[in-house]
């Protein structure tokens, strides 16, 4: 009954006089019967074949910053800003995920396709929002992303309307068949802000 809708899972927690601790990490919601143990989706590591599921920015993803400031990680997301201390500062800054193994797509008749969530708010006069927040895909990158040969995946931003933080699913993309039979492929988000205000 649950299938087809968006569900949210809640761990609930609750003490008294006496507490315990409670730590939860890795939670995953995997195809399967109840009971059994489902095959793990694979974690962020240049081994990585499809399909490919983020289970932590931190693990395995690289921030390489041109200038300004650098994309912060955490557990569930990524956040992208030149804003702070009431100024704002001109800024290049990508986020790469790990090498992922498309090989085994290779042949197959279904495409392979990326998407992922994301929210855009405070995007100041000047900015231009399609140019400024793209996602890129290479072969080659070696940890400098200004010699990478960068396939831009046609991501277009589109400034969130609401005032909070709710983030919604982008665009499906497509990645082009050059991309697709390849060992390693490392896709990365290019944050641009000028001296506008822009999250």
């Amino acid at each position: 009954k649950y299938m087809g809708k968006k569900v949210r899972i809640a761990l609930y927690f609750k003490c008294e006089t006496n507490s315990s601790t409670w730590e939860v990490k890795n939670l995953k919601v995997m195809k399967g019967e109840a009971g059994s143990t489902p095959e793990p989706t694979p974690g962020p590591t240049e081994e990585n074949v499809l399909p490919y599921t983020s289970n932590s920015l931190k693990d395995g993803f690289t921030v390489v910053t041109e200038k300004g400031t650098a994309w912060s990680l955490g557990n569930t997301y990524a956040k992208a800003t030149g804003y702070a201390n009431s100024a704002t500062t001109p800024t290049i800054s990508w986020l790469v995920s790990p090498a992922i193994n498309t090989t085994k797509a290779e042949g197959n008749d279904e495409p392979v396709i990326v998407d992922f969530d994301y929210v855009l708010r405070y995007v100041g006069d000047g900015t231009d929002v399609k140019a400024y927040h793209k996602l890129y895909a290479s072969t080659d990158f070696d940890g400098d992303v200004t010699k990478a040969t960068w396939t831009d995946l046609g991501f277009e931003a589109v400034e969130s309307a609401t005032k909070d933080w709710t983030f919604y699913a982008a665009p499906t993309l497509t990645l082009p068949a050059a991309l697709v039979g390849q060992e390693k492929v490392y896709f990365a988000f290019r944050f641009e802000c000028n001296d506008h205000i822009t999250t």
